[in-house]
C-alpha cells in the first residue's frame, strides 16, 4: 500500500516556512517591517515615491511608503527556506532588498506608533532577502480621496477604505 505525498503540506519552494496576513495601520503614507528585539543602529531613510521601500538596520528594517495617508492596508508576509514562485500578479511595485534580521521575530507595524500585532512572524537570526510587491495603489489612492471628498453626510462613511492595498512582502535567506 502506498501513501500519496502531500508537497504542498511541506514547507520548501512551494509552500513557506511561515506566514502572516492581517491589516496594518498607515501613518503619515508609512509603514514599517520591525525588528523589535533589534537594538537601534541605523535607522531606515523616509521612503520617497522614486524609492517606495527603504531599508535600515536595528528595529526598522524596512519602510515602506502607501498611497494612503492614515488607512489599512492589507499585508501578507512570508518567510520561505529558499526563493519560491512568484505570487499571481500583476504587480503595481516589485523591489529587493538585503537586510539582516536580529531576531526571534519580525511584525509589520504602523509608520509612526509602532501599532500592529496581527502580522507577526517568527525570523531566526541572518541575513535574508526581502522581495516586496504591491496591488492596487491606484484604486486605493482614487478610493481613499472619494472617501475625503464626500459631499453628502449621510453617504460618508466614518472609516476610510480598508484594504484595497495589497503588499506581500517575502523572506528567504541568503546563500
Amino acid at each position: 500500500m502506498s501513501t500519496a505525498h502531500d508537497d504542498t503540506a511541506t514547507p520548501g519552494p512551494r509552500a513557506p516556512l511561515a506566514r502572516a496576513a492581517g491589516l496594518v495601520l498607515v501613518e503619515h503614507r508609512v509603514f514599517r517591517l520591525s525588528d523589535p528585539h533589534s537594538g537601534p543602529l541605523r535607522p531606515a531613510p523616509a521612503p520617497t515615491e522614486d524609492t517606495p521601500v527603504t531599508i535600515g538596520s536595528g528595529p526598522d528594517l524596512a519602510v515602506f511608503l502607501s498611497a494612503l495617508e492614515d488607512a489599512d492596508v492589507a499585508a501578507v508576509l512570508e518567510l520561505w527556506q529558499a526563493p519560491g514562485p512568484e505570487p499571481e500578479g500583476p504587480w503595481d511595485l516589485q523591489v529587493s532588498h538585503e537586510i539582516e534580521v536580529a531576531g526571534p521575530e519580525l511584525a509589520l507595524v504602523s509608520g509612526v506608533s509602532a501599532l500592529g500585532a496581527d502580522c507577526v512572524l517568527p525570523v531566526p537570526a541572518g541575513i535574508y532577502t526581502l522581495q516586496a510587491r504591491c496591488r492596487g495603489r491606484a484604486a486605493a489612492r482614487e478610493a481613499f480621496e472619494a472617501w475625503l471628498t464626500a459631499d453628502d453626510e449621510d453617504d460618508l462613511d466614518p472609516e476610510p477604505p480598508t484594504g484595497l492595498e495589497h503588499w506581500h512582502l517575502r523572506l528567504h535567506p541568503c546563500r
